[in-house]
């Protein structure tokens, strides 16, 4: 089980995915961070991520870029936890 406490959001941009609407509405701004902001957001993660009924996937496509955007930023977080002891490297590399 994730708390709300295990969640740290230094920046975030949202996007609305909303099935009714024909198209998704993508920001270009970070969101102004404030408690309350960050209260609801780190509830809802903690809520998803706790839900027996949350679901797994996997790419299939090799040239999908999403999924290349994805391991660029897994790469990075690698580089950067390389300066850290290897006891934080385990714990970040899992989220």
């Amino acid at each position: 089980m994730i708390s709300q406490e295990e969640i740290n959001i230094r920046k975030m941009i949202v996007h609305i995915l909303d099935h009714s609407l024909s198209i998704p509405v993508l920001s270009q701004d970070e969101i102004p961070s404030s408690y309350e902001i960050k209260e609801f957001f780190t509830s809802h993660i903690a809520k998803t991520m706790n839900d027996d009924g949350i679901k797994t996937c996997r790419f299939n496509d090799e040239e999908n870029m999403f999924l290349s955007h994805l391991e660029s930023l897994k790469s990075e977080k690698k580089k950067i936890l390389s300066h850290f002891p290897k006891t934080l490297q385990s714990n970040y590399l899992t989220l």
